[in-house]
């Protein structure tokens, strides 16, 4: 760059005329103003270039458009070199070969850099090949069905019973005892229901986003793609098992079985397959399979309707929808129930027509998948516990359940190893807590005001977990002298004593250390 370039770059700063500017450095206007020109045009051309290549190539390095329900898609990145082979595109664009197969590819120079495209395919999936060895080699797992004595039943009168549990979502990411929890479901409730009523005919529901996917890419009938903990093959396979035991099961607790699919918006195909599948594996006289493919589907049970689906295909107007399609079956019944799922939440609507004994009742029954809400209420004590750290004054429970809060004590008398230096230095070494001036850190929890008397309040403790403790140790020397002390025979309901000097209103802002 030029003597004269530079001095004019210097210009630029002091927002001058141009006049001004050319006789401070002894040249022409004329001259001035090309040169100036020719520098913004050099700034603009540049910022340009590296605005595209650092948004390209640095930035979003690369980018996917992949369309699932065709099988296709491309790839494309921008580089510093032109690839040569097949084999670097696929390194470069980092395509996973397990699922897409590199059908042809182009590279453009812009500038500098290379535009680097690629059009890939879906792979045919291995487990197609694992999952048919796996249905022809299926053996039926074996276990102990314990039948109720239906002499020793306490209420003789018949009933009928509907077990509808939609949305497990085998295979899904966090469901991955899923077939225990459901086990206990059905053990729990027939060992409720069962010893106390005669069951002669029990409705079990089996589809309804049985298994979170629905291909052996692990996603939905639609395409949608998913976060699974197991494969397809895997999640199938689970889930045959403990269909397979559940109808067992409650067929010996029951006089009659009936077995409804419900398709999902999740498993459509792979739901049906099952159940079709349980149908001519499991082979008795006391089940009767209902396993069209409908997307409503009714029972009747003398006088009481018995309406199942999904809840995907969501309609205000349930009742002329089962009145019109089912007229027959909704003219001889009284007592109209839909049972469904779809949402996850428990949810219950009263439809009442004008005779009040014939109305028309909606109940969506919760997901026995609960990763979302083990999720929620990890999330919520993480953020409790954190607030009783941070906070001198601690944190009160919800609902009156008690109060939180950390304070703090004169260190025992007891032996307190330090283990880790120990068995550093090969001695035993006891914990000093001199960074306390020998006190430590306790998490308090009390129920003793007023205010908390609950029922058996008394039998409520409370346990705090290994990452509540761990951050309490860590925490505690930085500012442990902003916690309430407890002396070793101070009791936690001293704190509320109205005969201590100090009020409670006092005791929530008092400070032993402030001068």
């Amino acid at each position: 760059m030029s003597n004269l370039k530079q001095k004019i770059i210097q210009s630029l700063k002091w927002k001058k005329h141009p006049r001004i500017c050319a006789e401070k450095l002894n040249i022409t206007e004329k001259q001035y103003i090309k040169v100036k020109k020719e520098i913004l045009q050099e700034r603009k051309s540049e910022r340009k270039k590296l605005k595209f290549f650092d948004k390209a190539a640095g930035k979003a390095q690369l980018v996917e458009s992949i369309n699932l329900e065709k099988g296709e898609g491309t790839i494309s990145g921008t580089f510093d070199h032109e690839p040569k082979s097949a084999e670097e595109i696929i390194n470069l664009l980092k395509i996973d070969t397990s699922k897409w197969k590199l059908s042809q590819y182009w590279n453009k120079q812009m500038g500098d850099h290379w535009r680097v495209s690629a059009l890939v395919s879906q792979v045919k999936h291995p487990e197609e090949k694992l999952f048919k060895e796996l249905l022809e080699n299926w053996v039926p797992k074996s276990y102990k069905v314990p039948k109720v004595n239906l002499s020793k039943i306490k209420n003789n009168n018949p009933h009928c019973g509907v077990m509808s549990l939609q949305d497990i979502h085998f295979g899904k990411q966090g469901n991955e005892t899923i077939d225990k929890d459901f086990e206990d479901t059905v053990v729990n409730l027939i060992s409720r229901a069962v010893p106390v009523h005669y069951i002669e005919t029990m409705y079990f529901v089996v589809g309804g986003d049985l298994i979170n996917m629905d291909t052996f890419e692990g996603s939905t009938t639609s395409g949608t793609a998913l976060d699974n903990c197991m494969t397809a093959t895997e999640a199938y396979m689970q889930a045959f098992d403990a269909m397979h035991w559940a109808i067992n099961y409650i067929k010996q607790n029951c006089k009659n079985l009936v077995v409804v699919y419900v398709p999902g918006n999740h498993d459509r195909l792979s739901s049906y397959h099952l159940v079709h599948a349980l149908s001519k594996s499991i082979i008795s006289k006391e089940i009767t399979w209902d396993i069209k493919y409908e997307e409503r589907k009714v029972q009747v049970w003398y006088n009481n309707f018995n309406a199942f689906e999904h809840g995907d295909k969501r309609s205000k107007n349930n009742p002329l929808i089962y009145a019109s399609e089912y007229p027959k079956q909704w003219g001889n019944t009284i007592n109209r129930t839909l049972f469904k799922g779809h949402i996850h939440t428990d949810r219950k609507v009263e439809y009442m027509t004008s005779n009040e004994t014939a109305g028309f009742i909606e109940k969506t029954l919760p997901s026995l998948g609960n990763s979302k809400l083990k999720q929620i209420i990890k999330t919520y004590n993480i953020k409790l516990w954190k607030a009783v750290v941070e906070n001198r004054d601690g944190v009160e429970l919800p609902d009156s359940l008690g109060f939180l809060f950390i304070g703090t004590c004169p260190s025992s008398k007891t032996v307190n190893t330090n283990y880790a230096l120990s068995q550093k230095y090969g001695k035993v070494l006891q914990n000093k807590n001199w960074e306390t001036d020998g006190n430590i850190g306790k998490i308090f929890y009390t129920n003793w005001s007023t205010k908390y008397r609950f029922k058996n309040r008394e039998l409520w403790h409370f346990v705090a977990c290994r990452d509540f403790k761990r951050t309490v140790a860590k925490e505690y020397p930085k500012k442990w002298t902003q916690y309430v002390i407890m002396q070793n025979k101070y009791r936690v309901a001293h704190l509320y004593d109205p005969n201590l000097e100090e009020t409670n209103e006092q005791l929530k802002y008092y400070n032993e250390f402030e001068t």
